[in-house]
Formats: structure tokens, sequence, C-alpha cells
């Protein structure tokens, strides 16, 4: 019974880690494409966005806004 539930809980976990899609964002300033991307996982466009932001601040380069495109790898 103990390796169902665990083989069930790991199922369950695995699942939902394949949900997160991968996203490549493009950071913009003064509303142009500037410099590389960044590769992100998300469950949603926004939350990309959020987690690019995010990544592009950590980096120490300036970003006004960015742009998430899905990527299928």
């Amino acid at each position: 019974m103990k390796k169902v539930l665990l083989g069930l809980a790991l199922l369950v976990g695995m699942s939902s880690f394949a949900s997160a899609k991968h996203y490549k964002c493009y950071r913009y300033i003064g509303g142009k494409p500037i410099g590389n991307w960044v590769k992100v996982e998300a469950d949603s466009k926004e939350e990309a966005y959020s987690k690019a932001m995010e990544k592009f601040k950590d980096l120490g380069v300036k970003a006004d806004s960015a742009n998430c495109e899905f990527s299928s790898n």
C-alpha cells in the first residue's frame, strides 16, 4: 500500500512539474528590443513576464518591459 501511495504522490508531483512552460523573454527599453533574451519557466505568460523582469534585475540590466513568447524547449 505504501508503494502505491508513493507512486501516486510522484505521479501527481511530476504532472504539476510538467505543466510549467518555457518562455523566451526579450527586454525592451524605450519601446525597442535591446540585447538578448532570458529563458524562464512559468505557468502563464503573466508569470513569465514577472519572472523575466526579476531576472533582468538580478542580472543588473535595465529593462522597461519584456515580451515573452512560448518556447517549445
